[in-house]
């Protein structure tokens, strides 16, 4: 939110730089989202009453296209501000999904492994799933920097994988997060994936050197 507020993303509205929570409601008729959203509101206040930083939390809402999409305009841009707090830098953006019940405590442990590798970082995420993402601005030439953005997503996803979730809950695994997948389902479980993938696709053509990599060297060798 200070991302969003520095770099005036948010269509002129000054938002309190605490950890912010944005929720969307549709129903069939302007009255049933009205209706939601009393019920959510008066669930809101009946915590802010009982948070000791009452004073700090606040709840804003907005009916119709033109209220609503500036209310959701930080959330939209914030990978365009986080990048904005460092010129010229690149985005390097990492995920992990985690069970509900576990998210807060992952997300406080991600921003203290940031904080402790002393990154610049932003953190966001469709939350109502259990995922979120770290945006950390970076440049790339900098070997130092990227061995400690890399370290920091290694114990991001140890993290994630410690309280029940998963290495990725978007971006897929890719090359990034394959070597986490030992980890996250054990021997037996890619035992099975590989082969469902060898049978699908037995030359290995199709995301060549990707999730399981083992796979491209046996159809190289014609095993």
């Amino acid at each position: 939110m200070r991302a969003c507020n520095r770099h005036n993303t948010v269509g002129g509205r000054e938002w309190d730089e605490v950890p912010t929570l944005f929720l969307e409601f549709h129903g069939s008729s302007e009255r049933e989202v009205a209706d939601q959203l009393l019920s959510v509101k008066d669930i809101c206040q009946s915590v802010l009453e009982d948070h000791i930083h009452t004073a700090s939390m606040s709840f804003i809402s907005a009916l119709g296209h033109e209220a609503t999409t500036q209310l959701w305009s930080a959330r939209h841009r914030a990978y365009y501000s986080t990048l904005a707090m460092r010129t010229g830098s690149r985005g390097f953006i990492t995920d992990v999904c985690v069970p509900i019940s576990n998210l807060r405590a992952v997300l406080e442990s991600a921003r203290r492994v940031l904080d402790e590798a002393q990154l610049y970082g932003t953190i966001v995420g469709h939350v109502g799933e259990g995922n979120f993402h770290c945006i950390l601005p970076v440049f790339e030439s900098d070997t130092e920097e990227m061995d400690r953005v890399w370290a920091a997503a290694e114990r991001i996803v140890q993290c994630a994988l410690d309280a029940g979730g998963t290495c990725t809950g978007e971006h897929g695994v890719g090359m990034g997060k394959r070597g986490y997948l030992a980890r996250e389902f054990g021997a037996g479980t890619l035992s099975v994936m590989q082969t469902v993938k060898q049978s699908l696709d037995p030359q290995g053509i199709m995301n060549p050197g990707k999730a399981l990599p083992a796979l491209i060297s046996n159809a190289v060798n014609g095993v």
